[in-house]
């Protein structure tokens, strides 16, 4: 509480100045603001910086890469792009994520095997996306508020499994959505020519849609250009703002054809629609739908006293917003919050709801005498920073940065321990332990690691697991179970035969240190290492 009065002051002083500086704070305002970006988000994940490779995940690089004696020509992106993911596999697997591989690999090829240049991009894109928040709101709030209400929604605790990790692709989300918040800004301000604010709409658009499936709705962006402009377009206007229309259905087909066949999304959940209302009937409870709901109610009544054009503008904005934050708790099956990269960008609609209400507050709500101009001045610009101030939790901005932190030593003790493997006498055979049907990432990942650093020792996968829950964790078992049985000549695993094992000496990796676990990997070998993997 003592940092919230710290900063509520430091903002009335902020807030003061800018009423006395007005035309200092124009002029260089926004460079400040960069400023106090670039120090918040260096505290908060600028300990990645000292981070190296992780388990889940960061494999994926390494695949694109092929391995450390001979890093991949860049002619050979399309190659990788169409034949090693899931963009040549329209309609056979249930995700489709075109924009994220298309990135994933670009910066593969850009950042190599640098893990520093990997995290140093993803700060960039925090900076980025905090200062095109700031931009829209000191457009229609103030300045102070301009800097503390990106950090009320970067010190939500689900931006550090954003940020502190290199797999996400809410990551090139961000950057989608960011992209878009820089158009309409400068748009709106007259810097930016329509032809160009549509390339900005439909580029952050294209980005954000195809990097994660729950995107998809932000094809309505440029979809409602294209009938509010309907009469104005022009034919480059029409192909700008029709392609990333196309693509979102694109994307969709591809994921439909795939549950046609399924029926469970890439979670194992059922997308049966008997199943999707009652889970929509049980959403409508949740805390932030509530809350929404009430905001928009109040919204309308207020809009039924002032009839304002801009309000109604501002009252459809919320309602897609709220649609988007059901949406999102909807395709993570009704989890809300869950504390994780899956919170975004629900939790940021929730965000864009308040953050409307209150400048609709702040325009409306004292202006029908002039006796209260006063209050327009001075009242409600220092009730909402005491708001926002209100919003920050400091707990959850040291959680983020030790966070941080723990992401770095984590991932230097996975490295490390991957590279130790290298010096792993050539006839020691290496087991894989499968126990748990989690842990098929785990084990594929692993898997990668040793082949990119050439570790030539034989492996195989040992099964301490005989079946899964339902029909989508069988058939993660029963793959693994081939791998084990058969051995695989493109992963360069081969069978396990207890027999001959009892003639080696192996190392045993494992990833679940509980005692029923240890108990089913003892003995394999004539003599044997048992060592649980670092993650």
């Amino acid at each position: 509480m003592i940092y919230n009065f710290i900063l509520f002051s430091i903002s009335l002083f902020i807030f003061f100045a800018e009423l006395r500086f007005k035309l200092f704070i124009k002029k260089y305002g926004s460079y400040g603001s960069l400023i106090v970006f670039s120090i918040f988000t260096l505290y908060l994940f600028g300990q990645n910086l000292n981070a190296k490779w992780w388990l889940i995940d960061d494999h994926e690089t390494f695949r694109f890469l092929g391995n450390n004696l001979e890093i991949r020509p860049f002619s050979e992106f399309i190659n990788i792009l169409i034949n090693q993911t899931e963009v040549g596999q329209f309609g056979t697997y249930p995700r489709y994520r075109p924009s994220y591989y298309f990135f994933r690999i670009l910066e593969t090829f850009l950042w190599f095997d640098l893990p520093i240049l990997w995290y140093g991009f993803r700060i960039f894109v925090c900076i980025f996306f905090l200062f095109s928040i700031s931009l829209l709101i000191k457009r229609y709030f103030n300045f102070t508020l301009s800097l503390l209400i990106p950090i009320v929604i970067l010190s939500d605790n689900y931006f550090s499994d954003i940020f502190s990790r290199l797999g996400a692709g809410e990551v090139y989300c961000i950057l989608g959505t960011s992209i878009i918040l820089i158009s309409y800004y400068l748009y709106n301000r007259k810097k930016l020519k329509l032809f160009y604010y549509y390339i900005g709409i439909s580029l952050g658009s294209i980005i954000a849609m195809g990097s994660k499936e729950n995107f998809l709705p932000f094809a309505i962006f440029p979809f409602i250009l294209i009938i509010l402009n309907f009469k104005v377009n022009k034919l480059k206007h029409w192909i700008v703002l029709i392609i990333p229309v196309i693509y979102s259905l694109l994307i969709a087909s591809s994921i439909l054809l795939s549950l046609s066949k399924g029926r469970t999304d890439i979670y194992g959940n059922s997308v049966e629609l008997n199943e999707r209302l009652i889970l929509l009937k049980s959403s409508l409870l949740n805390y932030y739908v509530i809350i929404s709901i009430l905001i928009l109610l109040i919204s309308t009544i207020f809009l039924k006293i002032v009839r304002s054009h801009n309000l109604y503008i501002k009252i459809y904005i919320m309602i897609l917003s709220f649609i988007y934050l059901v949406f999102n708790i909807l395709f993570y099956n009704g989890i809300f919050p869950n504390n994780n990269r899956y919170d975004y960008p629900g939790i940021l609609c929730f965000y864009i709801i308040i953050i409307i209400f209150g400048l609709t507050i702040n325009r409306y709500l004292f202006n029908f005498k002039y006796k209260y101009r006063l209050a327009i001045k001075y009242f409600v610009p220092i009730f909402l920073i005491l708001i926002a101030n209100y919003f920050i939790c400091f707990e959850t901005i040291e959680k983020i940065h030790k966070t941080s932190n723990y992401n770095s030593i984590n991932t230097q003790k996975f490295t490390n321990f991957i590279k130790d493997l290298q010096y792993l006498p050539k006839e020691k055979y290496l087991i894989i332990v499968y126990s748990n049907v989690m842990e098929f990432e785990h084990v594929d990942s692993l898997i990668t690691y040793i082949n990119f650093y050439n570790i030539y020792n034989n492996k195989s996968i040992y099964m301490a697991i005989d079946s899964g829950k339902n029909n989508w964790e069988n058939g993660l078992v029963n793959y693994m179970n081939n791998l084990s049985v058969n051995g695989n000549n493109l992963t360069k695993l081969t069978k396990f035969e207890l027999s001959k094992l009892k003639l080696q000496d192996c190392k045993v990796l494992h990833f679940n240190n509980q005692e029923y676990i240890k108990s089913k990997i003892t003995n394999l070998c004539r003599k044997q290492e048992i060592t649980q993997v670092p993650y």
